[in-house]
């Protein structure tokens, strides 16, 4: 992995520790919430106390000065605050951080030297309707992970798992009877949405047990439609019908029946063999009590039709034997309860089969809590019971695939979101969207005024040492930071940290904009300011881009 200062100053923090204390000392620099307390902290004075039976104030003013030396070319101050120890950059450390930026941004990006090959599935909607919010949330938070990742060199893939078998798909069917008027009716847990009248209206003349097969294909194909308008591909699309027995139904009614069915085999003799199966009241069951769940799991129903979570497991089974070190899932919160007895029965399969690699440990879920759409203030109602729908499609029509994107990601996943529709379409410095790209719109707009003027020349390093104001300093902190933000949103699985940061340089550079004159009578100066500039709008390009959100030029 390629340092940034941020990893520098960790590693050389731990090696101080153990070369004074002999102690291992895992270091995470914070970043203090005032800015008067340094740039970065770290509590080892706390963390040490401990271990060395000391007080964290004689622990750390021991410390301090072999910190002072051993940090000097990026540290201009190390300074003592209670247990934390405050880390203050040296000028001319952020200002060889704006060199690199501006000379080869690609390079002065960070990479991820060695990543597990990471293969992440969302959205995943069933194939019975249009895509909703929720669904659109989920897209965004995957696709800029999957972006952010790629951009580091991580080997990141995403992947659709389409559901289409078991009882959703039955239920298709007798809804489209339905629409048609050939039941008086509607079926329980049905699809009533007027949607689905244009699809049944195509499959009037087939015959009926083969109708729901074509529709959902045909909602599938515009379900993918959608995503890449609003700018999410996959590079895998699996089926669960894959999984199934190819017995169930003929394999020119459904291409994709059977094709991985020896997975489904798989996972039921792995059971077998580690004697974990359990038959009860003709059902077969996983017992995952084993390993501290609180009931065993069916796996296949007393009719002997097998459970989702048969079929879940084999197709979890799939990911691993393409080669893929961590399985990363974007689930529902409605999922929740699911996600423990996956890991325990990934733990078993793994021991079952002898593969050490499929296991829970390697198997993340991240839940995407749900969505709440605002209008005038009061929360947009709607009715799955009467077919009454706020879609992806109806989404982007009304405040656009940019504002969209980014209210979604504005928000830790684990919270729900309240989504303002009239913020979102406001033209105004009140919507985040509209003001990062207004400061990248406005940069530009400043450098075609620079030209005009006549400012030529790349600024030099003695004219970077001219950007000392706590303006200037305040975004040359922020640009030094971009790497490792970046680097913690891939990390930690958290795309939300992203658009602050993006409004934090936003405000940043307004602030200024509104304070310094950037193009001037002192030509050394303009230089500097106008790179400084340059790199706040280089990032931001890059930042948006990452949510898959437009960095415009003009607004």
């Amino acid at each position: 992995m390629s340092p940034t200062i941020r990893r520098t100053l960790e590693d050389r923090l731990k090696q101080v520790v153990q070369e004074t204390f002999g102690v291992p000392l895992e270091v995470a620099l914070e970043v203090p919430p005032n800015p008067d307390l340094g740039d970065f902290a770290a509590p080892i004075g706390f963390k040490l106390a401990r271990p060395l039976k000391r007080p964290p104030q004689e622990i750390l003013q021991e410390l301090a000065p072999r910190v002072r030396e051993a940090l000097a070319p990026w540290v201009e101050s190390v300074e003592i605050q209670r247990g934390y120890l405050n880390l203050r950059l040296s000028d001319q450390a952020l200002q060889d951080q704006l060199t690199q930026l501006l000379a080869d941004f690609e390079a002065w990006l960070p990479r991820v030297a060695e990543g597990r090959r990471m293969l992440i599935e969302f959205v995943s909607a069933n194939p019975t309707g249009p895509l909703n919010v929720a669904n659109a949330r989920a897209a965004s938070v995957g696709d800029t992970l999957v972006r952010v990742g790629r951009s580091l060199g991580a080997p990141v893939e995403a992947e659709y798992y389409v559901n289409d078998g078991g009882g959703q798909i039955r239920a298709l069917e007798e809804s489209i009877a339905w629409h048609l008027g050939e039941r008086e009716t509607p079926p329980q847990d049905g699809y009533l949405g007027a949607y689905l009248k244009h699809y049944a209206e195509k499959v009037r003349d087939l015959p009926y047990g083969q109708r729901a097969r074509w529709v959902a294909e045909a909602i599938l194909r515009d379900q993918m439609a959608e995503l890449q308008a609003f700018g999410v591909t996959f590079d895998h699309i699996v089926y669960e019908t894959e999984f199934h027995d190819p017995a169930e139904e003929p394999r020119d009614l459904n291409p994709h029946i059977g094709r991985r069915f020896a997975y489904t085999q798989q996972v039921l003799e792995a059971f077998r063999r580690l004697k974990v199966l359990r038959e009860m009241e003709g059902a077969l069951y996983l017992d995952t009590t084993v390993r501290g769940d609180d009931k065993p799991r069916v796996l296949v129903r007393s009719d002997g039709r097998p459970t989702y979570f048969l079929y879940d497991l084999a197709y979890h089974l799939y990911k691993f034997d393409r080669g893929y070190e961590l399985l990363v899932d974007l689930w529902g919160p409605d999922h929740l309860g699911h996600v423990k007895r996956m890991k325990i029965a990934l733990d078993l399969l793994g021991e079952g089969l002898g593969r050490p690699e499929v296991s829970g440990e390697n198997f993340l879920v991240l839940i995407v809590q749900q969505v709440t759409l605002l209008r005038g203030g009061k929360r947009v109602r709607m009715s799955k019971r009467k077919g009454e729908y706020y879609t992806l499609h109806d989404l982007v029509q009304e405040v656009g695939v940019d504002a969209a994107r980014f209210f979604f990601l504005l928000r830790s996943i684990s919270t729900p979101l309240d989504f303002d529709l009239d913020l979102a379409r406001k033209l105004s410095s009140e919507n985040p969207v509209y003001y990062v790209q207004y400061v990248h719109a406005r940069i530009h707009s400043l450098m075609a005024y620079a030209a005009e003027k006549g400012v030529q020349g790349s600024a030099q390093p003695s004219d970077l040492a001219l950007l000392t104001t706590p303006e200037e300093r305040h975004l040359l902190r922020l640009l030094s930071g971009f790497g490792d933000l970046l680097l913690d949103v891939h990390e930690r699985h958290e795309p939300h940290r992203l658009p602050y940061a993006l409004m934090q340089l936003a405000e940043g550079f307004h602030a200024f904009y509104q304070k310094h004159r950037i193009v001037g009578e002192d030509l050394a100066r303009t230089r500097a300011r106008l790179a400084l500039a340059r790199a706040v709008q280089r990032v931001i390009r890059h930042g948006l881009d990452l949510m898959g959100v437009r960095a415009p030029e003009k607004m």
